[in-house]
């Protein structure tokens, strides 16, 4: 082999593994559970600003100034090409059982972010009785539907669901209501015994759309909850983090579908009423999960001082 047929050669083989450098980027995640935690915490803001640089400056003057918070625990810088595509966001709890949800856009990462309660015990009364779905189950249906209509999930997209307390149940309901949901033509049906083997054209394989559901102190599905929405949770478990402060109450409650990740937060402190809750009020706050050095930024690994392996 002569020396220019060597040079070929080698241009050919840096040519190949570029290829292979650039296909690798694309593939990588660049969706965190810390910007999954950012969300579930700027989602209680009321305004509705157009990006998510004004949603985040809004949040700050109202959650975290007047409190006398950190400020610094995070900025739109970590969320550069974010973009907010679509929200429902009711002030009160009588339109819509006070139903939140915004839905924000990266590329081809789609992030459902659903609200909390802001009125703990008028939303989730509906939750204790027995073979009765949470009142904002149904409103998570029409607010899936909607996307899908709009063509905000397609088979390329990467999914990620997320929420706090009452978010989190959102989270789990609507993806297990996803996972059974087909199209056909122009109409979207739940998925029937006989139809489950069935392809249409134009369906989506939303199980493989879905890349994670992120639910921080979140309240579980309820015993009753349609027993093929649970099992397509099961099947899908290991795409399911459910993180929970020690001494928070709400995520003692429903069905989670994979190991809680459990963690001790020391020195939980409620500034707005001066002075310390550990069971109830503070451990379930979910700003508290800035305080761990696994949420930090540019933290990729569990500190054993904080974190307790919990099962379901």
């Amino acid at each position: 082999m002569n020396f220019f047929s060597k040079i070929k050669l080698f241009m050919c083989f840096i040519f190949l593994n570029s290829i292979t450098l650039a296909s690798d980027l694309n593939k990588k995640e660049d969706i965190t559970d810390r910007h999954l935690l950012i969300l579930s915490n700027i989602i209680y803001e009321n305004s509705e600003p157009e990006t998510v640089k004004e949603l985040i400056k809004n949040y700050k003057n109202h959650y975290e100034i007047p409190y006398k918070k950190p400020i610094s625990l995070f900025s739109s810088k970590e969320f550069k090409d974010l973009k907010i595509i679509q929200r429902e966001i009711n002030k009160t709890t009588e339109r819509h059982r006070g139903f939140s949800a915004v839905t924000f856009q990266k590329d081809n990462n789609i992030i459902i972010v659903f609200r909390g309660s802001d009125q703990y015990f008028r939303e989730n009364v509906s939750y204790l009785i027995p073979k009765k779905e949470h009142a904002q189950a149904k409103y998570a249906i029409k607010y899936i539907k909607k996307l899908i209509n709009m063509h905000v999930i397609t088979q390329d997209t990467n999914l990620y669901f997320t929420g706090h307390s009452l978010g989190g149940y959102l989270a789990l309901y609507a993806s297990g209501v996803l996972l059974n949901m087909q199209i056909k033509g122009d109409k979207i049906t739940f998925i029937k015994k006989n139809d489950e083997t069935k392809p249409y054209p134009g369906d989506i394989d939303f199980k493989s759309c879905i890349k994670k559901i992120v639910i921080f102190n979140g309240l579980g599905l309820a015993t009753s909850t349609n027993l093929k929405i649970k099992n397509s949770l099961l099947n899908i478990k290991d795409k399911i983090y459910a993180y929970r402060l020690k001494g928070d109450p709400i995520s003692l409650f429903g069905m989670h579908f994979s190991d809680q990740i459990e963690f001790i937060c020391p020195n939980i402190y409620d500034e707005v009423h001066n002075k310390y809750y550990y069971f109830l009020v503070g451990s379930h706050n979910c700003y508290h999960f800035f305080k761990l050095d696994y949420f930090k930024l540019n933290s990729n690994k569990l500190s054993t001082s904080e974190l307790i392996t919990a099962s379901n």
